[in-house]
């Protein structure tokens, strides 16, 4: 495994690829084939569309050639990896396949494989395991795959002597921007950094958690539901941080308490009519300054995170109509989106379980 101490890559805003996520480009393979990929810190199994492509969506690179790489190597069915690989399978030639699914039918399938990932700055790691999907459905428009760094065995934090993940994450106004992942970059510390703590869910160990202890609209703290940032012992509750969720989700109960405080000191506020997924909206004429109560997260010595005030409300369109950006959870959970993350350098210390969010060096 040849890997220098920091890696690098840039992340960039999905809307010039035509996708709401967030992308990273990589190469795989030994020469690398470059690809945008799905930047996504919730799952673990990194894969992409391969020839010879039986069934796939449309790309904008063209698809992974295994056979112009000298590091494509198939994993034996026998291996610890693809035994604990969900939904693995077995070729008639003992190699191990892999099929994912999604909502709404989407699926990806084909082998599982060793291969050399690399960035184009900062060097390359032999043998992580990773999907070549010969069969892929789906919208994963604007990307080749999905690199999956989440915190489980299969991930490629797991093929890597890491100690920590940072990032940041652009406006996605911002099409011709890009900004930083990172794997054991130095030390963010500023007076505007704050530190929680990183939880895990033993129900769910490949998501990242952030250890907030309470919200706050206006100065005013809201009473809100313990479960909304604390994991019982069945897994529910917590809040997981998101690359792939676009406004922040709380729990039913917690986003009702938030919601109407916010309402209540926005009253000075036009309202519009709301606009699915939004249920709160806002007519605001582009060329007025709007002024609207601070909303701040408590970590875990008392300070609070302030977050920005342009991650407070969402354009919906062109014509002034800007929707609160947070909503009601879909599950027992809470997620932070993207959304509120952006212009924060957001760095995950693996090695003593601290998230800490740096106001600054998002260049």
């Amino acid at each position: 495994m040849i890997q220098p101490d920091f890696l690098s890559g840039d992340v960039f805003t999905g809307i010039t690829q035509g996708t709401n996520d967030y992308i990273v480009k990589i190469g795989v393979g030994q020469p690398p084939q470059f690809f945008y990929m799905i930047f996504d810190i919730e799952t673990d199994v990194t894969w992409l569309q391969c020839q010879p492509c039986i069934h796939c969506y449309e790309q904008p690179d063209s698809i992974f050639d295994p056979s112009l790489s000298s590091s494509y190597t198939l994993i034996s069915c026998e291996t610890k990896r693809c035994n604990i690989l969900q939904n693995s399978s077995c070729s008639v030639d003992g190699y191990c396949k892999y099929k994912i699914s999604y909502n709404d039918g989407l699926y990806t399938e084909g082998v599982f494989v060793n291969e050399t990932i690399s960035f184009e700055n900062s060097g390359w790691v032999n043998k992580v395991s990773l999907g070549c999907g010969h069969s892929s459905q789906g919208t994963f428009v604007g990307s080749a795959g999905t690199f999956g760094l989440g915190r489980g065995p299969l991930s490629f934090l797991s093929r890597i002597n890491v100690s920590s993940m940072s990032y940041c994450l652009v406006d996605h106004n911002w099409v011709y921007s890009s900004a930083t992942l990172e794997f054991n970059s130095p030390s963010y510390n500023n007076d505007n950094s704050f530190k929680a703590k990183l939880l895990k869910n033993p129900k769910m160990e490949n998501l990242y958690y952030v250890g907030f202890t309470g919200v706050s609209v206006g100065s005013e703290r809201i009473i809100i539901p313990n479960s909304t940032f604390l994991i019982d012992p069945y897994g529910n509750g917590g809040m997981i941080v998101s690359t792939g969720i676009i406004i922040t989700r709380l729990e039913i109960e917690a986003y009702n308490a938030v919601r109407d405080a916010f309402v209540a000191k926005t009253q000075h506020l036009e309202r519009a009519k709301a606009l699915y997924p939004f249920d709160t909206c806002y007519n605001l004429p582009a060329k007025n300054t709007v002024e609207l109560p601070i909303m701040e997260f408590e970590v875990n010595d008392g300070k609070m995170w302030l977050l920005p005030k342009e991650s407070y409300l969402y354009a919906v369109d062109d014509n002034g109509t800007f929707c609160f950006a947070f909503g009601p959870s879909e599950g027992p959970f809470s997620i932070l989106g993207s959304f509120q993350q952006y212009g924060t350098r957001v760095t995950f210390d693996l090695t003593n379980s601290v998230i800490s969010l740096h106001t600054l060096y998002c260049n």
